[in-house]
């Protein structure tokens, strides 16, 4: 699902569930695709697939 997707690099980097999943909707939310949360990339345009596979790498870096 989208929202797992953006949670991903976090939980690499070890962060906490319930603090990925506000990043995670955060995130959503920045690129107005909160509504999207629990839907899988697939089912997404391909502008919309573009924002949510981006954020992993967002994830990866956050501080």
């Amino acid at each position: 699902m989208a929202r797992r997707n953006e949670e991903f690099g976090l939980e690499m980097s070890g962060v906490a569930e319930a603090e990925r999943r506000e990043v995670a909707l955060r995130f959503l939310r920045l690129v107005k695709l909160e509504r999207f949360s629990d839907t899988y990339p697939r089912e997404l345009s391909g502008r919309m697939q573009q924002c949510v596979v981006a954020p992993p790498a967002h994830g990866c870096h956050y501080q």
